[in-house]
């Protein structure tokens, strides 16, 4: 069971990875846009429920609890909001690692984009 758990641990960090990359690698990529893109009402911030009005609008439905992950992820001062300064330090480690690790046929039990 521990294998299964590890070989479909592996498989999403590879293409979270790739996404990561890809999206980095677009000439069109800013933490403003996507940061403006997220937060609503010229707010300084979002939250969860600004996180599930733009999964929702993108065709997404995440559960509170996946909401909430993703928030506590990249909340960096535990305040419940994410402002752009740490969207872009979240994003900037997470390109980091996904640099430095190896590729997803590699044998290696590293995880990524975690605090």
């Amino acid at each position: 069971m521990q294998d299964i758990i590890l070989k479909e641990t592996r498989f999403y960090i590879g293409t979270q990875r790739k996404l990561l990359l890809s999206l980095l690698k677009r000439e069109d990529f800013s933490i403003d846009s996507s940061f403006s893109t997220i937060v609503t009402n010229n707010n300084e911030f979002f939250d969860c429920r600004s996180l599930v009005r733009f999964f929702r609008r993108n065709g997404f439905y995440l559960s509170p609890e996946e909401v909430s992950a993703i928030v506590r992820r990249l909340d960096l001062n535990y305040d419940e909001v994410i402002t752009k300064e740490e969207l872009a330090k979240f994003i900037v480690n997470a390109s980091k690692l996904c640099y430095a690790a190896p590729e997803n046929n590699e044998k290696s039990s590293n995880v990524i984009l975690v605090r």
